[in-house]
């Protein structure tokens, strides 16, 4: 029994361990995108962390950053940059359009968290932006809206048994989707089948293609452009990072009571500016100045 206060020491110390990389690879990200010319705002979790705790959430899986659609050409071009900061880009298009690039850490540099840098166009007072979501199997809630096809139904086993597993001894709080876990420990080969698809094609073609779309559901991002922009700055430990210009009033809109922690919060059934649409359905709607 004596042991076991040093192996609560020790997880403590894993965890800070942790949180220091996590925030080391955030300023990295963000001095790659200066060096790379791109007018950028922290975004997502991230922002919500920053500004509610003055941390990155222990919780957080990835970094989301964003930009404007007026900044995606420096955005394409900034691969070699961001390698030089420990990141290897992945670009991501739906239909033609870049919608995000992925941001893989480098197992040199200490891994860490992933990221990704989102894409958002302006029409007149709003921002969209597409988003894809991959199934998750039950307890997680549906992403899709309707009932899946047969052909469906068996991909989604694929995607179950290929993507997902249960973690051993999980007594966290997070609620249903916490009990999913993403990446068997030993890759499997229709999982490496599905990575290198999955980065090989157009988003948009794999979400709106049967029987895909049954397991690869397409959604779109919509903001007012007055809770982003002109953008401000918020100062967390010495570092100042760019972020939406109404701060509280985007959080407001995405989360909700952003200032209570949600820890079992999903994005696609709780996401203020989630729409469960066609992304270039909105646009087109946006542009016929409808309401979405």
């Amino acid at each position: 029994m004596a042991a076991e206060p040093a192996k609560v020491s020790e997880r403590l110390v894993d965890v800070a361990d942790d949180r220091r990389a996590d925030e080391s690879g955030l300023q990295r990200l963000c001095s790659a995108l200066e060096s790379a010319g791109v007018a950028y705002w922290i975004d997502s979790g991230v922002l919500l962390g920053l500004v509610r705790s003055g941390r990155l959430n222990p919780w957080e899986k990835d970094i989301d950053l964003a930009c404007l659609g007026d900044d995606a050409d420096r955005l394409l071009a900034s691969s070699a940059v961001f390698r030089r900061f420990g990141y290897r880009m992945t670009v991501n298009r739906y239909r033609g359009v870049l919608y995000s690039v992925s941001l893989k850490p480098l197992e040199s540099w200490g891994g860490g968290l992933r990221a990704s840098v989102h894409v958002y166009y302006r029409i007149d007072e709003t921002l969209w932006s597409p988003q894809t979501q991959l199934y998750m199997p039950p307890p997680a809630p549906d992403v899709l809206d309707r009932p899946p096809s047969l052909a469906g139904k068996l991909l989604r086993a694929v995607v179950r048994a290929s993507l997902y597993r249960r973690p051993s001894g999980d007594n966290t709080e997070q609620g249903e989707e916490s009990r999913v876990s993403r990446e068997p420990d030993k890759p499997s080969l229709a999982r490496r089948l599905i990575a290198w698809l999955y980065h090989r094609f157009d988003r948009g073609l794999i979400a709106e293609s049967w029987p895909s779309r049954d397991v690869y559901v397409p959604l779109t991002w919509v903001i007012p452009a007055g809770f982003v922009l002109p953008l401000s700055s918020l100062e967390v430990d010495g570092q100042r990072y760019p972020v939406p210009g109404d701060v509280e009033a985007y959080l407001s809109y995405r989360y909700g009571d952003w200032r209570r922690p949600v820890r079992n919060w999903c994005y696609w059934r709780d996401d203020g500016a989630i729409r469960r649409e066609r992304p270039l359905d909105v646009r087109e709607r946006l542009r016929a100045g409808e309401p979405v």
